[in-house]
């Protein structure tokens, strides 16, 4: 009898030593991973967020025409443009989507009028609650500072840089500084009219069909410039206009391949 009642407390003893190494360890914190580049987890190299859907290797291809000049005989060129995306970074509550080409950032009115100007590398990261931001930087692209553990996402986005919420509402967007003190709708991004289905053809890489399109516009006193965003697609127009002399840059899509999309 004594054996067995002592057989009972050394089994009892034992479970709740087990019992407690199995709640030590669920209640133990996790180290915090580190930012990684293009993972292979679908949800991160096949970003789901607007304006730059698919993974890395996708492309999107735009035939337009650049003009500068005199308002009485501008020069005009035609330009095939392409644009890619280079990497995806994903940290906790963001994903940075590093692009070469974006339509906005070559000096398309250089020096050498002759020639095409160089694409650049640019960084647009996506907040999970849906805000899209253009990092600038003098020193390059801020890939190590964004995957930097110690840099917390809000210590690394800045107000400024904030372009707009995803989807956008119509009226003017939550970003660019100056958006909440204007009244004018002037000097941030604005969706004038409400998103619609629209047709889209012609488009090598995508069916015919109707999608859900954006026009958003930031306008200012010397220009303005016109981004045309399609749910699923990506940027599929881009122009801007100088109120002065001219200046004008008018793009829209021709072609586009979406890595990580049947």
């Amino acid at each position: 009898m004594r054996l067995r009642e002592s057989i009972a407390i050394v089994v009892s003893l034992l479970l709740t030593l087990v019992a407690a190494i199995a709640s030590a360890q669920t209640n133990t914190p996790h180290e915090a991973k580190p930012a990684s580049r293009n993972q292979t987890n679908p949800a991160i190299t096949a970003v789901t967020l607007d304006p730059f859907p698919g993974g890395v290797g996708s492309y999107w291809i735009y035939e337009g025409v650049v003009r500068q000049g005199s308002d009485e005989k501008p020069e005009e060129k035609k330009v095939r443009w392409r644009m890619s995306l280079e990497r995806v970074i994903r940290r906790p509550g963001a994903t940075a989507v590093i692009v070469k080409g974006f339509p906005g950032d070559p000096d398309w009115f250089g020096v050498d009028w002759s020639s095409t100007p160089p694409a650049k590398e640019s960084m647009f990261v996506t907040t999970d609650d849906g805000g899209i931001y253009q990092i600038y930087s003098e020193k390059g692209i801020p890939d190590a500072k964004f995957t930097d553990p110690c840099i917390t996402t809000q210590e690394f986005l800045r107000d400024e840089e904030l372009l707009f919420q995803w989807p956008p509402t119509v009226g003017a967007q939550p970003g660019g500084g100056n958006c909440p003190e204007r009244s004018d709708e002037m000097y941030c991004w604005v969706l004038f009219e409400a998103p619609g289905k629209g047709v889209l053809r012609g488009v090598k890489g995508i069916k015919p069909g109707s999608y859900t399109g954006y026009s958003l516009v930031y306008r200012t006193n010397p220009d303005d410039t016109e981004i045309g965003i399609t749910s699923g697609v990506g940027v599929t127009a881009y122009e801007y206009h100088h109120h002065g002399t001219v200046a004008d840059i008018e793009l829209h899509l021709v072609g586009v391949h979406l890595a990580g999309k049947k």
